[in-house]
């Protein structure tokens, strides 16, 4: 498992590097031509498509995630894909076609702006286009196709970032390029992924199978939609409370934390895949916690670097009117990292316990909501900061605890508190402080790396990696 895993790890780190990568390059494109009023536009817009897209495709790729490595014959998998990609293609043709209708109205229903009404109907256009392409995508990585879905990724993330900069910078489009250009992307992506799975697609709506993957699919929906809760009604909090300003402020530093990503996404997308066809291997637990160790200890090393230095990383990639969303990064850092591991605790998942994901990740959505509320009110732009970090180590804890009782780990959880604490005390450290120098900034972050290493790292890991590298495990 772990060999195939590294191999594909690999492959997807590779894609998603080069594809973050841009995304930060393009970031004082973007900084440069739209105000955080624009970022905060775009931002809800999104959010708004994310959750529409739950209800329109009722979480079925969940259910070919989960059936499709378990079907028996060629024939059933084409059954399994093609029945729901049809099933996504009809529900968001329907959408689109009653959106032609009632767009205006629409729009200031979601974005209290009657003046944007052309940049919805837009937008609208291009999260439907990008979650067909996000579908296909998933294909390609049920199908262990890591290869392909690399440059299925890239190609969509350079046609994104090239349309984009012409429309802001050549046509001056403003905020209706940035989703023009996505949808054009989207368009070429989905296309190109379609014909490297070409052989799983048909003409093919098998009412049994749908019934099957919508069974298993739709208690998921509530549980989505409350993970969506968790990650983006902050956005809307702070629009009621604040304004869209800060709401693009938090944005920017939300996409910077996001950069965490780049060191996790690869083993995160090759992870999910290798659990279902490996799960049952006595071995499987003890390679997840192996790999778990060591990921966290890069992911605590990359949120210390980053919060440390965030400050001349906003000088660096924004302009002056984005600056103050520093003092966010840390607590985004944070909060992206617990929310991204959660594949990591799959018992439920392996047990097909769905209705129990309802009921965390709606625990959880009201937990956001009453804390963000509450300290929005407070401590403003911070403070959903601070709530949206709270809210993610919940997150991660119940998972961890009830995932456990399903299917054990043995993770090491006295190191990774202290790991945990070390990296905080570290930030908390040159925030409270005010360290100005670069050295100073550089030499805590080595300090604490070289400390969190060491709680964590142990020599035979190393050389047990060795061999499973070189052929000598499984």
């Amino acid at each position: 498992m772990l060999r195939k895993l590294f191999k594909d790890s690999f492959t997807y780190s590779v894609s998603t590097f080069l594809s973050m990568g841009i995304g930060i390059f393009m970031i004082p494109f973007y900084t440069r031509i739209l105000t955080p009023k624009d970022y905060g536009f775009i931002e809800l817009l999104a959010i708004f498509g994310m959750v529409v897209s739950v209800f329109l495709n009722l979480e079925i790729y969940q259910a070919v995630a989960r059936f499709y490595p378990d079907a028996l014959s060629a024939d059933d998998k084409k059954k399994i894909v093609s029945t729901s990609f049809w099933f996504i293609i009809a529900s968001f043709a329907l959408f689109n076609i009653l959106v032609l209708f009632i767009f205006p109205k629409l729009s200031v229903v979601v974005l209290k702006d009657p003046g944007h009404s052309r940049i919805f109907l837009i937008g609208v256009w291009a999260f439907t286009f990008n979650f067909i392409f996000s579908f296909l995508q998933r294909q390609l990585i049920w199908q262990l196709l890591s290869r392909k879905n690399a440059i299925a990724s890239i190609t969509y993330t350079l046609l994104v970032a090239g349309f984009t900069i012409t429309f802001l910078y050549v046509f001056k489009m403003g905020v209706i390029g940035v989703f023009l250009g996505q949808l054009i992307a989207a368009a070429v992506g989905s296309m190109l992924a379609f014909i490297f799975a070409r052989e799983s697609y048909a003409f093919v709506i098998d009412v049994d199978v749908f019934t099957r993957l919508v069974r298993f699919s739709l208690p998921l929906v509530p549980a989505s939609l409350a993970v969506y809760g968790i990650l983006y009604v902050d956005r809307y909090i702070i629009n009621y409370f604040l304004s869209l300003n800060e709401v693009g402020l938090y944005s920017v530093a939300y996409k910077l934390a996001s950069v965490i990503t780049l060191m996790t996404v690869g083993v995160q997308t090759a992870l999910t895949p290798m659990i279902y066809n490996y799960y049952q291997k006595p071995e499987t637990p003890q390679n997840i916690a192996l790999l778990f160790r060591y990921f966290f200890l890069a992911g605590m090393i990359t949120i210390t670097a980053i919060s440390v230095f965030s400050r001349d990383l906003m000088v660096i990639f924004t302009q002056p009117a984005y600056y103050q969303a520093a003092r966010l990064v840390p607590c985004l850092l944070f909060s992206v990292f617990f929310t991204s591991i959660l594949n990591f605790s799959p018992g439920i998942f392996i047990e097909k316990r769905t209705k129990l994901i309802v009921y965390i990740n709606v625990f959880l959505f009201l937990s956001n909501v009453v804390l963000n509320t509450l300290f929005v009110s407070i401590w403003g732009v911070q403070g959903a900061a601070l709530a949206t970090m709270l809210c993610s180590l919940l997150y991660f804890g119940l998972y961890q605890v009830i995932g456990n009782k399903f299917y054990p780990i043995p993770y090491p959880w006295p190191a990774l508190v202290a790991v945990f604490a070390c990296s905080s005390a570290g930030i908390m450290l040159v925030y409270f402080s005010r360290f100005d120098g670069l050295w100073l900034k550089a030499g805590t972050v080595c300090i604490a790396s070289i400390v969190m290493s060491a709680l964590l790292t142990r020599s035979r890991d190393w050389r047990y990696c060795y061999q499973l590298v070189r052929g000598g495990g499984s």
